[in-house]
């Protein structure tokens, strides 16, 4: 007796185990089918979704970036170019601003603590 013939007794013998095993393979056949397609339908969605939200941001980014440019050239620059004209050209002079106790030395080493007590 072949392994085929003794396979298809078997069937024979046990009808019933045999439908509902091969039931119980289409359903899960079929449900990973459905599962596959739902996720390419959901994948296929969300790169329609992010290439839209991306040409939503980058015109958003263009009106951004407009608004900021007029605002900065209402303070006398264009931020955008970084173009500053520097002060020797508007006719002040270049000194550096020193506060007055800009040579004075701390009075106390670094790490030490003044107490309130007044020692």
């Amino acid at each position: 007796m072949s392994i085929v013939q003794m396979g298809l007794r078997e069937i024979l013998r046990r009808k019933t185990t045999f439908v509902l095993a091969t039931i119980a393979v289409a359903v899960a056949v079929g449900t990973m089918l459905s599962v596959n397609a739902s996720l390419e339908a959901y994948i296929i969605r969300s790169d329609d979704l992010l290439a839209r939200k991306e040409v939503e941001l980058k015109e958003r980014l263009k009106v951004l970036q407009d608004e900021m440019r007029k605002a900065t050239l209402k303070l006398s620059f264009n931020a955008s170019g970084f173009h500053f004209r520097p002060f020797c050209l508007l006719g002040h002079t270049a000194r550096p601003f020193l506060a007055p106790c800009h040579n004075r030395r701390p009075s106390r080493k670094y790490g030490e603590t003044r107490h309130i007590s007044g020692k």
